[in-house]
């Protein structure tokens, strides 16, 4: 779908918050009153290829094929991608991409407590077209 397309759906998700006088608004990118943010990304054509979603604050679930990929522990959503499909871990854990699934998972560094929850959960998940990570 093109650009506009996609910021019309955006739109029409449930808690769209419209964004405020100070706010500049960039294309493609929604926000939310959970705290969810939405960007979709153009290819050629300004066609969407990809859409990336990045973690809410609040109790909102963002699921792939039923693994919450932002409430549970990067380790374990690692762990229940990698019993289904190939994966490739990069960065000392911080990116992790299924190839064959067209999704990748981000975080800005690897921790093993919740204490540091921006390293013990992925902050971030793309899926995208065939082909984009060629």
């Amino acid at each position: 779908m093109s650009i506009d397309d996609a910021e019309v759906a955006l739109r029409h998700i449930e808690g769209f918050r419209t964004p405020g006088n100070s706010e500049v608004p960039t294309r493609g990118v929604a926000h939310y009153t959970s705290r969810l943010s939405v960007q979709a990304y153009t290819g050629t054509g300004g066609i969407v290829n990809a859409i990336e979603v990045f973690r809410p604050d609040s109790s909102v679930s963002v699921q792939y094929e039923g693994i919450d990929l932002f409430s549970l522990p990067a380790s374990e959503v690692i762990a229940l991608l990698r019993s289904r499909t190939a994966i490739e871990v990069e960065e000392r854990g911080s990116s992790v991409t299924a190839p064959d699934l067209l999704l990748a998972l981000w975080r800005p560094f690897a921790a093993d407590s919740v204490s540091d929850a921006q390293g013990y959960y992925f902050q971030s998940a793309l899926i995208a077209e065939p082909g984009y990570y060629d």
